[in-house]
């Protein structure tokens, strides 16, 4: 029940929070999934520690998921209001008949690297080896064959065992159950003392290999229109955060995954920003998108082109740039 003595009070703290728009005052839910937690998850976390979401009047609740087929799978039943999708899986999802839209990208670039066993010297050696992803058709799987492709390996002949997670998939290659794995490009400055080698970066064979485009279904773009731009809005503010505060990012990511900010997440950190694959204005790189597609089309994924236009929705972004201004 709301009193004149409770109104009162409350004039004050609605005073100090300009940023809150009225009809969100009361903090509204907001469901976000991404992958689970590497070591760059800061970038992913940030708006959410430093109650930047809280601020514009969102409580939102991060769900994390092993990787990104279960991510697009749980966006599709509609058990959260947005992700953070690879094209990889968004793409044959929606030729399926997913209604989902591309609202914004925070992560352009992929920053991830085929690792091998310290004995495989080339990579014309890959032909006929046993590689570790996170499922078929993954955004990992469908980086592994475009970075096979570009150096002129066969693929016919390769095996994949499913290994859900960066983490797993580097362990069981350092034990000698794999060949090679296509794993995040954190455990580059780890791979001496693994005994693994580097055999390529995404960044230098696949630069065009988009990573996460935040996505919603054209329902919630509909039905929660100004929650969404106030979550876009939050979401830049703790991108820009985290370009602004180097050691407190890296110490976050560390956090969230319970370890120690050690060599493997300033390496994240530095690729990440050092290569500009951050986006501060969350834009939607539409050739990556475009790259994407004809990838996915020629290794039978997808099987025609979809009309990209359709799929892409810049009005939440641009309104919510409107809000916080561009970087």
């Amino acid at each position: 029940m709301i009193t004149r003595r409770s109104l009162i009070t409350a004039i004050p703290a609605l005073a100090m929070a300009p940023l809150v728009p009225p009809a969100l005052a009361a903090a509204e839910k907001w469901s976000h999934a991404v992958v689970k937690a590497k070591g760059d998850a800061a970038f992913f976390h940030m708006a959410q520690r430093k109650g930047f979401w809280a601020r514009r009047g969102l409580s939102v609740d991060l769900v994390e998921l092993k990787d990104g087929t279960d991510v697009v799978r749980t966006q599709v039943a509609g058990e959260v209001d947005s992700s953070d999708s690879g094209p990889a899986e968004v793409l044959p999802a929606v030729e399926k008949g997913a209604e989902l839209r591309f609202v914004g990208a925070a992560i352009h670039g992929l920053p991830y690297a085929i690792y091998v066993r310290p004995k495989i010297a080339s990579w014309a050696e890959l032909a006929d080896k046993t590689f570790a992803v996170s499922a078929p058709g993954s955004a990992p799987h469908l980086f592994l064959l475009a970075m096979l492709e570009a150096n002129n390996v066969p693929t016919e002949s390769i095996r994949i065992a499913n290994v859900a997670g960066t983490v797993r998939r580097i362990k069981a290659l350092a034990a000698g159950k794999l060949d090679a794995a296509a794993a995040s490009s954190e455990f580059v400055p780890l791979a001496d003392r693994l005994k693994l080698k580097v055999l390529g970066l995404a960044k230098d064979t696949a630069p065009m290999f988009p990573r996460f485009y935040t996505v919603m279904s054209a329902r919630t773009v509909e039905r929660r229109y100004d929650a969404a731009i106030q979550f876009l809005a939050g979401y830049m503010e703790g991108l820009r955060y985290c370009v602004d505060h180097r050691d407190e990012a890296i110490a976050l990511s560390a956090e969230i995954n319970d370890e120690r900010p050690d060599a493997r997440y300033a390496f994240a950190y530095d690729e990440i920003v050092a290569n500009r694959m951050v986006s501060l204005d969350m834009d939607i790189p539409r050739d990556k998108l475009a790259w994407m597609q004809y990838m996915l089309v020629r290794l039978k994924r997808q099987q025609a082109p979809l009309d990209l236009a359709t799929l892409i929705d810049t009005r939440l972004r641009d309104q919510a740039v409107d809000l916080i201004g561009t970087r």
